[in-house]
């Protein structure tokens, strides 16, 4: 975004300050973004978790289906899906934080992947827009993003960033290093910061910038008062790939990083907005990794019961959510005690299983072995192979507890999930 653009922002900014003072209902508010995390993929994980007759902690009692197309595709990406909540326009695939007649990549001679961007003319018309973030600093709030996945990855990015192709990270980077909106700041991607001095850079704006978790849990209990912690070059490591708790190099879960975000964000007398991403639910199913996907589900909710217990349903909104889906579908007769992750028993009649190996034989796929209970519609380990499966374009769920909690209800758009939580926190 150029320093035009940067002024259009804080222009706007600065109109929504001349409004009245925050009159919503609730205090705080806290927006749980499970990346890719269909239905199927949030039931996959109760029944890996707690069984099928149990609960996660992200069924709170108001609950809404909602739509997630973005404003030229069915199935949409994390960069609208993020746009559409957190500042409430439905704008094209791919971009963050701009108005909806923004071109996608309009900026670059050449699309990310090296091939000729579309002949099509920049729009001058198309500005930035407001996140819910912004709006919430300028109120006198105090915003923090917590996420597993690069700082700079579209879902984090839609909180302070404003350009017209997400995989321009090194120019978000820029602006996260630039901005003045949020406070606690907690994930991945040090590598694109590598063309800035970051942490001189930071130190001269009063922010602590620490690499470790230990760092960032004494600069919380030294009570610093601005903190950006990159805990990783990358995303963060699966859960299940991590090394064993206690272990040397190990992260901070997203519970733990929850605790110390809601631990620092509360210290502010005006309240606060946190962003939890669990970003990782999505990129093990594009790598068609079940059990890695519904391990970062169940870590995601851990961080949510986390929240639960360090609020007050009385002043604090929490709202959890999906940006889109994944193909991930349950098929199959699995019996109930059996393994969700593994093969699909069926409903083991026996004068079915003319082989005798214990399976219905029509539970079998063409070349002779059982169906799996859980399967990818496409992806690199699916039938239809693809190097990294797909998003799934279904409705995903919405649940939600506190104040402004019940306007969560029957079937919502996503835009209208920025309208639940800037009534809520009455901005």
């Amino acid at each position: 975004m150029n320093s035009h653009a940067s002024l259009a922002v804080l222009s706007l900014l600065a109109l929504c300050s001349l409004g009245a003072a925050r009159n919503g209902p609730a205090r705080n508010a806290i927006l749980f973004i499970g990346d890719g995390m269909a239905i199927s993929t949030l039931t996959a994980a109760r029944i890996h978790g707690p069984g099928p007759g149990g609960k996660l902690a992200l069924e709170l009692p108001h609950v809404a289906l909602v739509r997630t197309y973005s404003l030229d595709r069915l199935v949409n990406d994390s960069a609208a899906s993020a746009t559409a909540i957190l500042a409430g326009e439905r704008v094209p695939m791919g971009v963050i934080g701009m108005s909806p007649e923004t071109k996608r990549a309009c900026s670059l001679p050449r699309r990310p992947d090296g091939s000729p961007n579309p002949v099509h003319p920049c729009v001058p018309a198309a500005v930035p827009i407001p996140s819910l973030a912004e709006l919430a600093a300028q109120a006198g709030m105090a915003v923090g993003v917590v996420t597993n996945t690069r700082i700079t990855h579209a879902t984090p990015a839609a909180l302070y960033a404003h350009v017209d192709e997400r995989e321009l990270e090194s120019e978000i980077a820029a602006q996260l290093v630039a901005q003045r909106v949020l406070s606690f700041v907690v994930g991945g991607g040090r590598r694109f910061f590598s063309p800035y001095d970051l942490s001189a850079r930071l130190r001269a704006q009063g922010v602590t910038y620490v690499v470790t978790g230990a760092a960032l849990e004494a600069a919380v209990q030294a009570k610093a008062e601005r903190i950006v912690a990159l805990l990783a070059p990358d995303h963060f490591a699966y859960t299940v790939d991590q090394p064993s708790e206690g272990e040397a190099h190990r992260l901070p879960s997203l519970a733990k990083l929850t605790e110390l975000a809601v631990r620092q964000l509360s210290r502010n007398e005006s309240g606060y907005f946190l962003l939890v991403e669990g970003g990782r639910i999505d990129h093990a199913q594009h790598e068609n990794r079940a059990r890695a996907a519904l391990q970062e589900l169940l870590a995601f909710d851990q961080a949510v019961a986390v929240a639960r217990r360090a609020t007050d349903e009385k002043d604090t909104l929490i709202l959890v959510t999906s940006d889109h889906g994944s193909p991930l579908v349950i098929a199959g007769y699995p019996l109930v005690g059996d393994s969700i992750l593994g093969a699909a028993r069926g409903l083991g009649i026996e004068r079915q299983d003319e082989d005798g190996d214990g399976l219905p034989d029509y539970l079998r796929t063409a070349d002779g072995n059982p169906m799996n209970t859980l399967l990818f519609a496409n992806g690199p380990r699916s039938a239809l192979q693809l190097l990294l499966a797909t998003h799934e374009g279904s409705d995903v769920v919405a649940s939600a507890r506190g104040p402004g909690a019940e306007q969560v209800h029957g079937f919502l758009d996503q835009v209208e999930l920025f309208r639940v939580l800037r009534s809520a926190l009455g901005l």
